[in-house]
């Protein structure tokens, strides 16, 4: 399938929207057939949009090179892939080795987000990092400005380490509220990071633990300050608060202090 133009993702986001709420409101009244195929054809909506949607470059590995690509519904918070809690796992290119998880910052540039009925979590309005993880064992952040097909910028945080990490010592990925993970036992566990932002980037791209990708450059290399780069994300204007969009509003949280919402995750 081609990827999806600004009008086939709208139809098709309106087709998703209509067959899940024929699914929601069917679901105890008609036969167990009828409610199969309702769902069968839910999924495959959502299927479709998971597969059509353009991949972006969210980062490459900073001691490699390798590109790390995901699906991107860059046409406005509406879509599925922007959702909290999203039904249908989209099959994503194997990451790079050293990848260990990515987190995220979206900035509306002030207009409402009158098309978010789902609850979306996309972060701040300005890229940041988590001292804590650039703490960890070789750890290297890179920033990675995505192209909307809208006025809306976003930017992907992505830590890498050739150290093997704990997953239970990361965070949770950029929009998702819980991180999920195998644990020593290989059972499912989950956390809710809370970690302290910071959004005073120059610091880490002195000390090399930052780098970042320039949106303007073909190449799409990884820069560094230490080799004389200026980075293009340093003082972008924005409010610092966790967003939370839903029900065409957007809603400002108190920022992570640190404590842990898990005590005993550890």
């Amino acid at each position: 399938m081609s990827d999806l133009t600004r009008e086939q993702r709208d139809a098709l986001v309106e087709k998703i929207r209509v067959a899940e709420a024929d699914l929601y409101q069917k679901r105890f009244g008609p036969t167990a057939k009828v409610r199969k195929r309702l769902r069968k054809a839910y999924y495959a909506l959502l299927g479709e949009y998971g597969d059509r949607l353009p991949r972006r470059l969210f980062g490459r590995c900073p001691f490699s090179g390798a590109p790390f690509t995901r699906a991107f519904d860059p046409f406005g918070v509406d879509g599925p892939w922007w959702h909290t809690n999203p039904l249908e796992t989209i099959t994503e290119p194997t990451a790079p080795r050293a990848y260990k998880i990515h987190l995220g910052a979206l900035n509306l540039g002030g207009r409402s987000p009158s098309e978010a009925s789902e609850e979306v979590i996309p972060g701040p309005d300005a890229p940041f990092v988590v001292p804590r993880l650039l703490r960890l064992p070789g750890m290297v952040a890179v920033v990675t400005q995505l192209k909307f097909e809208t006025s809306d910028r976003a930017w992907v945080i992505s830590y890498w380490s050739s150290d093997l990490i704990p997953p239970v010592r990361l965070h949770q990925q950029w929009l998702r509220r819980e991180h999920w993970f195998k644990n020593e036992r290989g059972e499912s566990a989950s956390i809710i990071a809370n970690d302290i932002w910071d959004f005073d980037l120059e610091p880490y791209l002195a000390y090399g633990r930052l780098r970042w990708i320039d949106p303007d450059d073909p190449q799409q290399r990884v820069m560094q300050a230490l080799a004389g780069g200026c980075c293009p994300f340093l003082g972008i204007a924005g409010d610092h608060r966790p967003q939370v969009l839903a029900d065409g509003m957007r809603d400002l949280k108190e920022l992570p202090d640190g404590y842990s919402i898990y005590p005993f995750a550890d």
